[in-house]
């Protein structure tokens, strides 16, 4: 088991400060690898680290454009910090790219509710 399949697995237990310095070292050590960088960015997002988050899924996005994998952590980075026209456009290249990946939709439903409520939505800011 490499050290990607390991973070995966810690993750899977949602053990995101365990995980995080083996996805680190996997970038580290293949700074090529569009799909360590994504998901580095999940496990960033789930330990507060939003900023840091964007910038490891931008990365593997720019690495692999057409891997939806990559979009659907962009997507998933500009939600968390709330930026969600951007989400929507990262939302709608992995529906681009796969246009049957149902989290996509629920994504673009989030954006929908968002506008639907500017009021609320304000207030939590």
């Amino acid at each position: 088991m490499n050290e990607l399949e390991r973070a995966r697995l810690l993750m899977g237990q949602r053990r995101f400060a365990q995980a995080l310095p083996l996805l680190e070292s996997v970038v580290t050590q293949d700074p090529e690898d569009a799909v360590a960088h994504a998901t580095l960015s999940f496990c960033q997002r789930e330990l507060g680290q939003k900023e840091l988050a964007l910038a490891s899924a931008q990365k593997g996005v720019a690495l692999a454009p057409d891997l939806a994998y990559a979009h659907y952590h962009l997507a998933w980075s500009y939600c968390a910090l709330r930026q969600f026209r951007q989400m929507l456009k990262a939302t709608h290249r992995l529906l681009a790219i796969n246009p049957s990946n149902a989290d996509a939709y629920l994504l673009e439903a989030l954006y929908w509710a968002h506008r639907e409520q500017p009021e609320k939505n304000a207030q939590k800011r």
